[in-house]
């Protein structure tokens, strides 16, 4: 049995194309998940075990996938995942704490700017 929550349709459509579900797949079952080619993709077990192909992706494991259009995934004692795809953003990325920016010029300058209480407070 395959239970996928928001992978067809979702009750608001996204404003960013980012499609994120959580999948769960309960003992000896499987699903074809979809993963167009050209995006990058999120595959994380946040419970059991997943199989795609022949490699085993052990709870609390971030996937790396190649590109295509779909994964085929399995498990043999049930497993939750957190699957999702977006279109890639075609930028740098450097991230430090809660910070995300494009380089560590801007991260360090966020981080001063956060010492000297430039963000305001609560």
């Amino acid at each position: 049995m395959l239970a996928v929550s928001g992978a067809d349709e979702a009750p608001i459509r996204s404003l960013t194309d980012v499609m994120l579900a959580i999948v769960s797949i309960e003992p000896g079952g499987r699903a074809t998940l979809p993963a167009p080619s050209g995006r990058n993709v999120l595959f994380y077990t946040i419970g059991g075990e997943a199989v795609i192909g022949e490699k085993v992706i052990g709870e609390h494991t971030l996937a790396q996938l190649a590109d295509g259009n779909q994964v085929e995934v399995s498990s043999e004692g049930g497993c939750r995942i957190l699957f999702g795809h977006a279109s890639p953003i075609g930028e740098p990325v450097v991230a430090h704490g809660p910070f995300v920016m494009n380089t560590e010029a801007e991260i360090a300058q966020a981080v001063r700017d956060y010492q000297a209480g430039r963000f305001g407070g609560l």
